[in-house]
């Protein structure tokens, strides 16, 4: 089996420049895979020393719930624009469905206002157990 065939990316926090906190605009039902990944990746930013956006992976056993963190976020920041633009971050969502709840989402958190975020953030869905998800 090929690896394109395990593999389910989701678009989870719509593309966009952002400067405040944001909710991720798509929900990421996990059911049926084992492991995942958050994918962030930045564009253009406006950033100073001290600035930093974080992307955090947030958990509900319904679509439509109060979200929860599960503690699993990527962080961009810089001393400058150009040190916090055009970045691509990954962190791992083990035991889907074991220690994580079923449905997630990716949450956009800052520490200033007046820079600019632009970016999205993308969960992966991998190892599912009902065979190859995509085909070629």
């Amino acid at each position: 089996m090929k690896l394109f065939d395990n593999l389910s990316a989701q678009r989870a926090l719509d593309p966009d420049v952002r400067t405040g906190v944001a909710t991720g605009e798509k929900v990421v039902d996990s059911q049926g895979y084992r492991d995942g990944m958050l994918v962030g990746i930045t564009g253009d930013m406006s950033c100073t020393t001290g600035n930093s956006y974080t992307l955090t992976v947030m958990e509900c056993d319904t679509s439509t719930g109060s979200f929860t963190s599960t503690g699993i976020s990527v962080v961009f920041s810089g001393a400058n624009d150009a040190a916090a633009s055009n970045q691509t971050k990954v962190a791992r969502i083990a035991e889907l469905n074991v220690t994580r709840k079923r449905f997630l989402r990716v949450d956009l958190t800052c520490t200033a206002t007046t820079t600019s975020f632009e970016g999205t953030g993308i969960i992966i869905l991998g190892e599912s157990y009902a065979g190859p998800v995509n085909s070629d």
